[in-house]
Parts: C-alpha cells; sequence; structure tokens
C-alpha cells in the first residue's frame, strides 16, 4: 500500500516563523521579525560601526 499525498504542501517557512513568534514574541513587529532584537536575545551583539 502507498500513501496518497492530499496535494497540500506544508508552508515550512510559515510554521517556522509562528514557532519563532510564540518563544519570541517581542522579535516581531507588525508580523516582521525584527532580526537584530532577536540576535540581541540570543546573546549576538552586532557591531554596526
Amino acid at each position: 500500500m502507498t500513501d496518497k499525498l492530499d496535494g497540500l504542501s506544508l508552508d515550512l517557512e510559515k510554521m517556522n516563523k509562528e514557532k519563532l513568534q510564540s518563544v519570541f514574541p517581542e522579535c516581531f513587529i507588525e508580523g516582521k521579525l525584527d532580526i537584530d532584537k532577536l540576535l540581541s536575545l540570543c546573546g549576538e551583539y552586532i557591531n554596526d560601526d
């Protein structure tokens, strides 16, 4: 017996974004990721000289 696909593809990017947003909601502004804020929360400091 073979498994049938339902024709729907997973939106991995959306799923990953939702997971990230559930863990770090403060890193999202108007639904968009603030990568600098995320990196600073993870202990990665950015030097924008």
